[in-house]
């Protein structure tokens, strides 16, 4: 394992900790924009980290995660977008 895929996941764990604990003390909304790209940006990172590892199940949990994220950050720019 690479330096670089190492601090991927180590990058993307510490990203969606920070977005939970924020969520947490309420310093974040769930529903915020900064929330959803902390959070996906982490997510992403250890669906990399996951692969390369050959951890199957990890990379399918994060990816999941990753999918959620993404579908609620689209869903929240189309609505933005049409003004409701």
């Amino acid at each position: 394992m690479s330096l670089l895929i190492a601090l991927a996941g180590a990058g993307g764990a510490v990203l969606v900790l920070v977005a939970f604990v924020l969520s947490s003390l309420e310093k974040l909304s769930r529903g915020s924009y900064v929330y959803m790209l902390i959070n996906g940006l982490g997510a992403f990172l250890l669906v990399y980290y996951a692969i390369d590892s050959g951890a199957v199940v990890f990379a399918g949990l994060n990816l999941i995660w990753l999918g959620i994220e993404v579908y609620y950050l689209i869903k929240k720019v189309m609505k933005g977008r049409s003004g409701k």
